[in-house]
């Protein structure tokens, strides 16, 4: 009897302390919070990876396909159509018709759907060594998002990530013939810009611990799943070297525009969850002629996108 009595209350004790745990987030809460997190962010990505979820973000599969490129033509625009070329971003087993081996990375195409340069790359070769990123990272996971092309030739690529952490990958630099030329793993994402100099402005994230201060308020961002993303530019050269970086965090806090980057309603408990607070998305800079239209602009100052705040800004 005793043995059974011993038995049931060592149960209730454990239940007992279980539940406080869990309320009050004693030893070991945070640790089984996280197997938690783990366990639902793998089986939410198997599920992509092996197409059990569709559409992937903004993808489908057409099981009917096309048998050629398709363009439709603008009827509004002037000049000769045919003479109109087009970059298109491409990737991993992307237009295999060109690119049977790996995929096309990108391809200039005309409006009647006339394919002149395409770019070959293998995955492996650029990003077949990563260190930073997490999660599924086989090079056939990552994916050119923003593109530009030099007049020599040279294709600027960003790589964006699916099912990785974090999403923003990097850059890389090709020639005319698919050699790579130099790659940066930066975290960076989205679309860049090339200046009338040749310097490349690219968005790219840091990882902060959460919880993450808001200036020198009493406000802070919260993230209870993983690192919290802080929005950078990065200004590089022609050959990828650093010149300088802007945190976009800084310039909206010292500027008095905390509002943008926190989001939080209770003074007492001035928390804002959100592990992607800003989301910068694309970076322009004012042209001389626009700045010449307005007196409060200059040649060259930079106007930035941010998608979660539904802003535009320009410094």
């Amino acid at each position: 009897m005793s043995k059974w009595f011993s038995f049931i209350s060592m149960c209730f004790l454990c239940f007992l302390y279980g539940a406080l745990a869990v309320t009050f987030h004693f030893f070991p809460y945070k640790y089984f919070e996280k197997i938690k997190i783990a366990w639902e962010a793998y089986h939410s990505t198997l599920k992509e990876e092996v197409f059990e979820r569709n559409p992937v973000q903004f993808e489908f599969i057409d099981n009917t396909g096309l048998s050629k490129p398709t363009v439709l033509k603008n009827a509004y625009s002037k000049g000769d159509n045919n003479s109109e070329y087009i970059l298109v971003s491409g990737g991993p087993s992307q237009y295999l018709d060109y690119c049977p081996k790996y995929g096309c990375l990108a391809w200039i195409i005309d409006r009647k759907g006339r394919i002149h340069h395409v770019w070959k790359v293998n995955p492996v070769k650029v990003w077949g060594h990563i260190k930073r990123i997490k999660g599924y990272t086989r090079p056939d996971n990552f994916y050119p998002a923003g593109l530009y092309l030099f007049s020599n030739g040279d294709l600027l690529v960003i790589y964006q990530g699916r099912n990785t952490y974090p999403y923003a990958i990097g850059i890389a630099l090709f020639d005319k013939d698919s050699h790579l030329l130099w790659k940066k793993e930066t975290f960076s994402h989205h679309w860049l810009f090339v200046d009338r100099h040749g310097y490349i402005y690219v968005p790219s994230l840091k990882l902060h611990e959460s919880p993450y201060p808001v200036g020198d308020t009493r406000a802070k961002i919260i993230c209870e799943s993983k690192k919290i993303y802080e929005d950078n530019i990065k200004v590089l050269k022609r050959d990828g070297t650093l010149v300088k970086e802007f945190s976009i965090n800084n310039i909206l806090i010292k500027n008095g525009f905390i509002g943008l980057l926190y989001e939080g309603n209770k003074s007492s408990n001035p928390e804002y969850k959100s592990c992607d607070p800003l989301h910068l998305n694309d970076i322009r800079l004012v042209p001389p002629h626009i700045a010449k239209a307005h007196p409060w602009l200059k040649a060259g100052d930079i106007l930035v996108s941010l998608r979660n705040p539904n802003t535009l800004f320009i410094f």
